[in-house]
C-alpha cells in the first residue's frame, strides 16, 4: 500500500527520488498479480524508450495511470478506472518534462 501511495503522492514528478524508489519496489510488493507486472512490464519498456518528444511522453503518462490503476485495483481499491473523470482530469494536468525521461540506477 505504501509503494501505491507514494507513487499516488509523486505522479506529477515521478522522476524524483521517492518516486523512483517506490517504483522499484513493485517487482518484490505485486510479484503474485500478473496484471500489475505486465502493466509494469510495459511501463518501464516505453520509459526505456530513447527520445524525449511529446508523443513519448504522452505515451508514458498513461502507461504511469494504468499502473496507478492496476495497483489500485490490487490492493482492494474500489471504482479505479482509468477512464474514468478523475483519471483523465489527471492525466490532462500532467505536462511533458524531459526529466521524466531520466532514469536512475
Amino acid at each position: 500500500k505504501e509503494i501505491f501511495e507514494t507513487l499516488m503522492a509523486c505522479r506529477y514528478a515521478m522522476y524524483i527520488k521517492e518516486s523512483v524508489n517506490a517504483l522499484n519496489k513493485i517487482d518484490v510488493a505485486f510479484y503474485s498479480n500478473k496484471e500489475v507486472i505486465d502493466v509494469w512490464k510495459e511501463f518501464k519498456k516505453e520509459a526505456l524508450r530513447t527520445g524525449e518528444n511529446k508523443d513519448q511522453a504522452n505515451n508514458l503518462q498513461d502507461k504511469q495511470l494504468k499502473l496507478l490503476e492496476s495497483m489500485g485495483k490490487a490492493l482492494g481499491y474500489k471504482n479505479i478506472n482509468w477512464e474514468d473523470d478523475k483519471f483523465k482530469q489527471i492525466k490532462n494536468r500532467l505536462k511533458y518534462n524531459k526529466n521524466t525521461f531520466k532514469i536512475r540506477k
